[in-house]
């Protein structure tokens, strides 16, 4: 692994949303690519990390959030770019169910013992602590 300091253009900074249902966690795969990641994008310009996560969940889940607290902020190598990823993570609820819009192929409820790709933020760090929590099923 290399030991060098990530440049700021190596770098992308991203919200990400935690939605959970009946012990299960929502992740998506956009249209594509095979691995599933979480709900969420880039932070535009002029943007608050909770402005992001509304215009994402709405683009991508259809449905607006109405309610959201911050998790944690995770940074790792990203699993679809040869580029670090910084993710402030939230856990959200939103106003009606799912459903894939946008570049959104699937939508995918899982526990933690499903083998599937996903995305490293959520794999390593996020899905592990939830399942710790009691949150969603081992």
């Amino acid at each position: 692994m290399n030991s060098a300091r990530t440049s700021p253009h190596d770098m992308i900074e991203k919200c990400a949303a935690i939605i959970l249902k009946n012990r299960k966690l929502l992740v998506v795969r956009k249209r594509g690519t095979m691995i599933f990641i979480s709900p969420g994008g880039k932070i535009e310009p002029g943007e608050t990390q909770l402005d992001c996560l509304r215009r994402e969940i709405a683009e991508e889940l259809c449905t607006e959030i109405t309610e959201a607290t911050s998790f944690g902020l995770f940074e790792r190598s990203s699993a679809l770019e040869d580029l670090t990823i910084r993710v402030h993570v939230w856990t959200t609820k939103t106003a009606q169910d799912c459903a894939p819009g946008g570049e959104i192929e699937e939508i995918r409820w899982i526990t933690g013992a499903e083998h599937l790709p996903l995305g490293s933020v959520f794999a390593e760090c996020v899905l592990p602590e939830l399942v710790r929590q009691g949150l969603v099923d081992a």
